[in-house]
């Protein structure tokens, strides 16, 4: 059964800064071409599908995929990183919406919480991460 992807949203997502509503593209039907300057996050749309679907990403750095869970320090927006407090959380997450042959629209969640547990942001041992559960809901 054929699907429609509609929009792709993220919450701190690589160099995404800000909550699912600030950071939402939507997509129209047929082909969509992504075209912006280098460093304007191109490649993170890609690595919100390997993610989605795969539990993924593609690390600029080597050019190999590697488990999220792995590196989520890595994948949470820089800035998020630096503004959250100590013992302050985060949510890192990649929503998309589509619509099936019919006509029904659903929505797809993937997030993980971080906690700051002290102030050196880029050391993964000063985070405590927890999976959020995969939100899959129906909307008419």
């Amino acid at each position: 059964m054929a699907a429609i992807l509609n929009s792709i949203s993220f919450n701190n997502f690589f160099n995404y800064y800000g909550s699912f509503e600030e950071n939402s593209y939507e997509l129209k039907e047929g082909v969509n071409i992504i075209i912006a300057d280098n460093g304007a996050g191109k490649s993170k749309f890609f690595n919100a599908f390997l993610w989605l679907f795969k539990d993924v990403f593609l690390d600029s750095d080597d050019k190999k995929e590697k488990l999220i869970k792995n590196a989520f320090v890595k994948i949470i927006s820089d800035k998020a990183k630096l503004e959250t407090p100590a013992q302050g959380k985060v949510i890192c997450g990649v929503q998309i919406e589509y619509t099936q042959a019919n006509r029904l629209k659903y929505q797809i969640t993937k997030s993980f919480t971080a906690v700051k547990l002290n102030e050196d942001f880029t050391n993964p041992n000063s985070w405590q991460f927890f999976l959020n559960d995969l939100e899959v809901n129906r909307t008419d």
